[in-house]
């Protein structure tokens, strides 16, 4: 829930996350290494660690950003290919007391609970990072 003082029947106050299987989280391990191969992430990205909440705007991702984003800094195409397949691959569900939704797709954001999420996510940020760095300095 988005908010816990507010009503659990909702659907605003919902936000999906991503329950991985064990061969998701090792294919999601796979496409990490592979970016953190090649990406090397802005010092000034200091906040945006392990243990995020995800109100913090990673629900607003555009995805065909991210995906120039990828290319844009040199992440090999066999990865970028792999995420984004994997993303158009992946469906959510949510989940009310014992109740579930239908299987939906989602086109924005990047995958709540993915242990990539804070990689796409400061790839995502970091030429907004690099702009507010030029204007300053």
């Amino acid at each position: 829930m988005k908010d816990s003082k507010k009503s659990n029947k909702d659907l605003g106050n919902k936000r999906p996350v991503a329950i991985s299987d064990a061969f998701s989280y090792i294919f999601e391990a796979v496409l990490l290494d592979g970016i953190e191969a090649t990406y090397i992430e802005n010092k000034e990205q200091f906040g945006l660690k392990k243990n995020l909440h995800p109100s913090k705007g990673f629900d607003q991702v555009i995805r065909t950003n991210l995906w120039v984003k990828l290319i844009d800094k040199g992440i090999h195409p066999a990865i970028i290919i792999a995420t984004i397949n994997y993303y158009y691959q992946s469906f959510m569900l949510i989940q009310n007391g014992t109740e579930y939704s239908d299987l939906f797709k989602t086109t924005l954001g990047v995958l709540q609970g993915a242990i990539i999420l804070s990689k796409l996510f400061s790839i995502y940020k970091d030429d907004l990072i690099t702009q507010i760095k030029t204007i300053y300095s």
